[in-house]
């Protein structure tokens, strides 16, 4: 057994490094690209068609990567594998800091969004590693993250741009993620029975914990692809993330560009995006404790209502209608607070912290699959219709299908959750 410290000491490293990582993984995959639409557009005139299908075609090939890094963290571990990946990415972003023409752009995007999975991943796994109990409330706490980052990156990231360059700025970002690397090697840690705790510091024997130990262990996931496959929770869990997917990133991504087109300044629709994303980090916190408090499924149906509110707000919402406008800005608030957090706690509710990593790395792809319309969806609409308004429309009906899924969901899987559940511990 390694040294012995706190079992605070180490959740609160996790928790940080977690952090981290949901931060910049919303600032670079997803709200970033609002300030790549600005920054390139300018720059270099590219149209948002060939900037979004750049981002489009990246997430498609994500697919790979879920199944790759996946399969690369069940045979090594999560921070063996954390510690390369997490400087590659820094490196790409330093590639595609200096591009300058529209292929080296493309090249570095479709790496960027492949690599980002990575880390993503990851951190889950590593929460739920250590959590059971207070596994929603501590994915609600770094995914804090998420909402701060769209609070912050975005409106400093683009008067930054403005004051410097597009170059500088993403160059001190790519040092950033390959120092985070450097530090993981040191600050992470796999789960607690390591140290001989157990998952949320539970008052358990040291040979109970060792018999965990052991069990996480040894031998293969019993979820094998065609078990999977012939499951209903797996096709409710990839239709069900994957259209909220479909609709964050599409609303996220273009939101500063939908925002000024209907009728807001620039700095209007930075200021309204930062208050969305702060208003977010509480409720990160919110759908945290409601999901430990009744459940995750029946906390993801309610969390589906905010996507209807949400699309119906942006059909309507423009600066001469800022009622609805700043009901959608509500709508943001709500999603962008709890998606990062409610996802990966679904998928860990029905199939345990053991099976996590080898189920999500299916699950994941139909995700990816789906997201990556995201950004030629939006595209395409605008192409045609020269605005945004008939996706919104879209995404009405997308969210009453997805709180349906939702509310399919029934059955867990977890030998730990249906311990404590026949106890009255969890739900």
């Amino acid at each position: 057994m390694k040294q012995r410290r706190s079992f605070k000491f180490y959740t609160g490293l996790i928790i940080v490094a977690a952090f981290f990582v949901q931060y910049f993984q919303v600032a670079l995959a997803v709200d970033g690209v609002n300030v790549l639409i600005v920054a390139l557009e300018r720059d270099f005139g590219w149209s948002r068609l060939e900037i979004n299908s750049a981002i489009s075609l990246g997430a498609l090939l994500s697919v790979i990567g879920v199944f790759a890094f996946g399969t690369l963290i069940m045979k090594f571990s999560n921070k063996s594998f954390l510690v390369p990946v997490s400087i590659l990415i820094g490196l790409d972003v330093l590639w595609m800091a200096n591009a300058s023409d529209l292929t080296s752009y493309t090249i570095s995007m479709v790496l960027l969004q492949i690599l980002l999975v990575g880390p993503y991943i990851s951190s889950f796994a590593l929460v739920a590693n250590w959590f059971l109990k207070k596994r929603g409330l501590m994915l609600g706490i770094i995914t804090i993250g998420a909402p701060l980052s769209a609070a912050s990156f975005t409106p400093i990231a683009t008067k930054l741009i403005e004051a410097y360059s597009f170059t500088s700025v993403f160059t001190g970002i790519g040092i950033i993620y390959a120092a985070f690397g450097i530090l993981v090697m040191f600050l992470v840690y796999e789960k607690p029975e390591d140290f001989g705790y157990a998952q949320d510091n539970l008052d358990l024997t040291p040979e109970e914990i060792r018999t965990k130990k052991e069990e996480l262990e040894c031998g293969e996931s019993e979820w094998t692809l065609g078990r999977l496959l012939k499951t209903k929770e797996t096709w409710l869990l990839v239709f069900s993330w994957g259209f909220v997917y479909v609709m964050m990133t599409a609303i996220m991504s273009q939101l500063i560009p939908r925002l000024t087109d209907v009728g807001f300044s620039l700095n209007q629709s930075l200021l309204m995006m930062s208050v969305a994303a702060l208003m977010g980090m509480p409720m990160s916190y919110l759908w945290g404790w409601l999901d430990d408090k009744f459940g995750t499924p029946k906390t993801c149906v309610i969390f589906s209502f905010a996507y209807i509110f949400g699309s119906i707000c942006f059909v309507f919402g423009s600066a001469d209608n800022v009622i609805f406008a700043f009901g959608g800005i509500l709508a943001i608030a709500l999603t962008t607070g709890g998606m990062p957090n409610l996802q990966p706690s679904l998928q860990a509710w029905v199939f345990g912290r053991k099976d996590f990593i080898n189920t999500n790395r299916y699950i994941n792809m139909g995700h990816m699959v789906l997201r990556s319309s995201a950004f030629t969806l939006m595209g395409f609409i605008y192409a045609r219709y020269g605005t945004y308004t008939p996706a919104y429309v879209f995404f009405i009906g997308l969210s009453i299908i997805t709180a349906i899924l939702f509310a399919m969901v029934k059955t867990t899987y977890d030998k730990d959750r249906i311990a404590l559940m026949e106890q009255g511990e969890a739900k």
